[in-house]
């Protein structure tokens, strides 16, 4: 009786046997480098569109001006028209040193206890906000177009 033959062992790739490939680490270093280049395309646009039009005051701006840190609270109608401002307050400039470290403690555990945990970045809590935002309007418009379409 003959024996059957073992088949020869499988052997896998190794983990990185796809970068020894001169056209595979092509691509994925000209995908990442695309990644990065969009990445920083959206921060610059993020960062551009939140100070457009000068809503981010320079420091030395406020420095120079002191007197002139009124800001008021603004009540608009449900059609944009501006009603009302309220409330005019003063702002006076001041380095962190001068704020004392129980004043900042007291701020930031008012505002936000896991600050020292995420250092003022929380990325996933802007995405979760901008999300529900997102399906609050949709929920908005579906019930606009459900209003219209029951009052016609």
């Amino acid at each position: 009786m003959a024996s059957i033959p073992a088949p020869p062992p499988v052997t896998l790739p190794g983990p990185i046997s796809w970068w020894h490939k001169p056209k595979v680490r092509r691509r994925v270093i000209a995908v990442a480098v695309l990644a990065g280049v969009y990445v920083l395309g959206l921060s610059y646009g993020a960062w551009t569109r939140v100070c457009a039009g000068e809503h981010c005051p320079s420091i030395s701006r406020l420095v120079a001006n002191p007197n002139h840190q009124v800001q008021t609270s603004k009540v608009y109608a449900a059609d944009g028209r501006l009603i009302s401002e309220l409330g005019a307050e003063r702002r006076t400039v001041l380095p962190l040193t001068e704020i004392p470290l129980p004043v900042r403690q007291a701020f930031i555990a008012t505002e936000d206890k896991r600050f020292y945990e995420h250092q003022g970045d929380r990325l996933l809590a802007h995405r979760r906000r901008h999300q529900e935002r997102r399906a609050d309007d949709e929920l908005r418009a579906g019930l606009l177009d459900h209003h219209h379409a029951a009052g016609a």
